[in-house]
This record gives structure tokens, C-alpha cells and sequence, in this order.
């Protein structure tokens, strides 16, 4: 079976994403501020990304495959923190899994990028 091919959208379009889903009540500003770090850094040159609903899914290649070296990040709003799921290979479980508390998550995602070399 193939896997997913994804296409970047610019972090204009994954900021509208979330600012859309705030107006529907989805109450995502942490997900909304690390986009906007990531626009207001270097790093929006250097990384790709799709989202999925609530899931940004970001790697450091274009195009990607949705399994294949991306990180994908979730925003639990019950317990506010940060789900950090490495996808390194097209395994069922994901390379490793983190749960940052949300004032964490840009300090955790800017550790990450610098560990896997994005």
C-alpha cells in the first residue's frame, strides 16, 4: 500500500487554519503561537508542513510522506500540553512520543528541530 505524499502549504495558510478554528470555539493559541514562531524564525524557510484537522504535521523534506520522518503535534486542550508524536520510519508507533506542558512547547519544539537537524 503506498503511503500519503503530502504537499507543504505556506504558514500563512496553517495560520489561518488555526485562526479559523479558534473562531469555532477549538481554543487553540498555543498551536497559533508556535506557527507564529516558527513564521517569525528561520525556521519557516527550513520546514514543511500540512495540517490535518488540529494536527500540524511538519518535516524538514518536500514533499513528505505523512509516516516517514515527521513530527506531528497536537495541542491537548483538556490536559494543556503539547503531544509531540516522531514518525521516523512507516512503523505503526511512532519513533518516540513527548507530552509537554503548554508553556513548554515552543522551548521543546526549537529543541527537537535543533536535535533531528531540521
Amino acid at each position: 500500500m503506498g503511503q500519503l505524499i503530502a504537499t507543504a502549504h505556506p504558514w500563512q495558510k496553517i495560520e489561518g487554519t488555526y485562526i479559523s478554528l479558534n473562531e469555532y470555539g477549538w481554543k487553540h493559541d498555543h498551536m497559533l503561537a508556535l506557527v507564529r514562531h516558527i513564521q517569525a524564525t528561520n525556521l519557516s524557510r527550513r520546514l514543511f508542513a500540512v495540517t490535518s484537522l488540529d494536527n500540524l504535521v511538519v518535516s524538514g523534506y518536500i514533499p513528505f510522506e505523512f509516516g516517514h520522518e515527521t513530527l506531528h503535534i497536537r495541542f491537548d486542550r483538556t490536559n494543556q500540553a503539547f503531544l509531540f508524536d516522531y514518525c521516523l520510519r512507516h512503523l505503526r508507533e511512532p519513533e518516540f512520543h513527548r507530552v509537554y506542558p503548554a508553556e513548554l512547547g515552543i522551548k521543546k519544539f526549537d529543541q527537537f528541530i535543533k536535535w533531528i537537524g531540521w
